[in-house]
């Protein structure tokens, strides 16, 4: 059509440009445009347009700001509905050969993603269906092996390379994107910095922080749940949570965790326990807990204990470990995958290595701390040892015959009461002993054989509790509250910590005992401490941390300036981005300089 037969008098084009006839949207983009660009004075824009004074500031301000935010405020790129699905094009042709070497539907999509082509489930098993292909028969171990295993797929999709991450501009989509919440706890708790500095070893394409972060990033997210590698590996947000591109191969872990010794195992829980005295959170008083952990192969004391026995073909041993740990926040302090009762002595020493210097050296009743810890788990040569380090201690006594004989036998003008309070800070009445007798199996501090010894009756018809202790100077009711404290953690302990492992029969992994217990008390912690970032809640376990909130799928969007993750709405994640540590993320060093961005939904 020439231009010279355009009708330019047509009044029902001419009406589109009407300031009566006008959509709110047109209205408000003659109102900026007169304002901006054509200069024109605000009474003759709002006589132009209809509106007053106070809605045409508005319409500019809006305009502003999305113009500052880099948004359309007109004219937004329409689309055409959901793209076509690609049945006969290149990724499909990839779909096909992938599953005729006996890969599953999950199992295709993580190499995709790998390969960056982002598809679903749902688009996978479509276009397998399409081709004739049914559902897949139950493989057994061998043949997944086999499968996965296969170097053939590398041609077919080519995978990445475990090295440092590139941090150019790109879109990931992760299905473990919750485990990103941990970089802030990690920045805070200058927990980074410690493995910098720790003793670990490293290669050049794999740094300390990396290498350490890369076990941090299995156990968070509970590797137990799969029996391979290429689930886990393929997924890119994993490995940018250690600053990888993929995570390593599982041959790499057992490699890693061989070349670690335990004396640096045992440097960085020193130096994670001076950042602990540092920031306020190394407990006053100390629990001394028992879990069963599995353990790969038979390893250090644990082969001569009774308590390990043969688990499966694969190695897998059920040890006795021990940790230390505070009841009130659950951080653990120091821990060990062997434990035996007549070495108990080896074991505080131990942990006695790796205390901030002087912890337990107060002198005044309101700083003393102690370790609480049962009758079953140590021996009066131990106990006698610690009291002659000037270490208190809380010890319960099993009640035998001759306890039990020497209770009764207390004049009924003996027992006092004492209020002692409760979490609630309600009250609590109580019946006590408090007294000093001597115990010729025990062998304190300038050979005394003097004990303080608490008889604690709950009510009229109960057995009394016996508690024995060294520290002669706290009053009683600190004593009984300190050492009630314990059962706070005293159940779910050992089934928190056995979330973390990483050496179980369905992992797929081979990792030292040592190092691993070591990585699993880190994780640990870091649940822990990202616990305490909850406005709510703050006891809850690991198990549920994770099922409510870091098992979660997100987009991560990287620029050149920013980390965006947008993570699935959970009920959770409203009050956590609103807390200061989540709201304003620290800079993560390890990042490149981007600055980091938390939002609660997927656009």
């Amino acid at each position: 059509m020439a231009f010279d037969k355009i009708d330019r008098t047509n009044q029902e084009v001419l009406n589109y440009f009407s300031a009566t006839d006008m959509t709110s949207t047109q209205k408000h983009y003659l109102a900026v445009r007169y304002f901006f660009i054509d200069d024109m004075p605000i009474r003759d824009i709002c006589i132009k347009i209809g509106c007053t004074k106070t809605t045409l500031y508005a319409i500019i301000r809006r305009f502003v700001a999305k113009v500052q935010n880099k948004e359309e405020p007109f004219f937004l790129e329409t689309r055409d509905g959901r793209p076509r699905l690609d049945r006969d094009g290149y990724e499909a042709n990839m779909i096909v050969e992938l599953r005729k070497k006996n890969l599953s539907v999950p199992e295709i999509k993580a190499r995709l993603d790998a390969a960056n082509v982002k598809m679903s489930l749902k688009t996978i098993f479509t276009i397998l269906e399409d081709n004739g292909f049914a559902k897949m028969r139950r493989r057994d171990r061998n043949t997944r092996l086999e499968a996965v295993s296969d170097k053939d797929i590398a041609e077919i999709v080519p995978s990445l390379q475990s090295g440092p991450f590139s941090f150019e501009s790109e879109d990931i989509w992760s299905d473990n994107a919750g485990v990103l919440l941990l970089w802030p706890i990690i920045k805070k708790y200058g927990i980074d910095q410690l493995i910098v500095d720790s003793g670990f070893p490293e290669s050049d394409e794999i740094s300390k922080l990396a290498s350490v972060l890369s076990f941090v990033a299995l156990k968070a997210i509970n590797i137990s749940r799969y029996n391979e590698d290429c689930l886990w590996r393929m997924d890119r947000g994993l490995g940018l949570f250690a600053g990888l591109n993929v995570l390593p191969e599982s041959d790499w872990f057992n490699s890693y965790s061989t070349a670690t010794s335990r004396e640096s195992c045992l440097d960085f829980t020193r130096d994670l326990n001076a950042r602990f005295e540092e920031m306020g959170l190394f407990a006053k008083a100390v629990s001394l807990d028992l879990a069963m952990t599995p353990c790969r192969g038979i390893e250090g004391p644990a082969s001569a204990s009774r308590n390990v026995s043969k688990k499966n073909k694969l190695g897998i041993h059920l040890s006795q470990g021990a940790v230390i740990n505070d009841p009130l926040t659950g951080l653990i302090y120091y821990g060990s995958p062997y434990f035996r009762q007549s070495r108990s002595d080896e074991f505080m020493n131990e942990f006695l290595t790796v205390v901030p210097r002087g912890h337990f050296e107060a002198e005044d009743s309101d700083e003393i701390r102690h370790v609480v810890m049962d009758r079953s788990q140590t021996t009066y040569d131990h106990i006698g040892d610690l009291a002659r380090r000037n270490v208190k201690f809380l010890l319960i006594k099993s009640k035998s015959h001759k306890i039990l004989k020497d209770i009764y036998s207390v004049v009924k003008s003996s027992w006092f009461p004492v209020v002692v309070k409760k979490p609630n800070n309600s009250n609590r009445f109580i019946n006590v002993v408090d007294r000093e007798i001597m115990l010729y199996a025990y062998l304190g501090l300038n050979d005394s054989h003097v004990i303080r010894q608490i008889l604690v009756q709950n009510g009229e018809f109960d057995c009394p509790t016996v508690i024995y202790t060294n520290d002669f100077q706290s009053p009683v009711d600190t004593l009984i509250r300190r050492y009630a404290s314990r059962w706070l953690n005293d159940g779910p302990l050992a089934q928190q910590i056995g979330f973390f492992n990483l050496n179980t029969e369905t992992s797929g992994l081979s990792v030292s005992n040592d190092f691993d217990f070591t990585m699993s008390l880190l994780a640990y912690n870091l649940y822990r401490l990202f616990a305490l970032e909850l406005p709510q809640d703050q006891r809850l376990d690991a198990a549920t941390i994770f099922n409510k909130i870091i098992l979660n799928t997100g987009h991560i969007s990287i620029t050149p300036s920013q980390i965006s993750v947008r993570l699935k709405k959970g009920h959770f994640l409203k009050s956590l981005f609103e807390r200061p540590l989540f709201d304003a993320p620290p800079e993560i060093t390890w990042l490149s300089g981007q600055s980091l961005k938390y939002l609660s939904s997927i656009v």
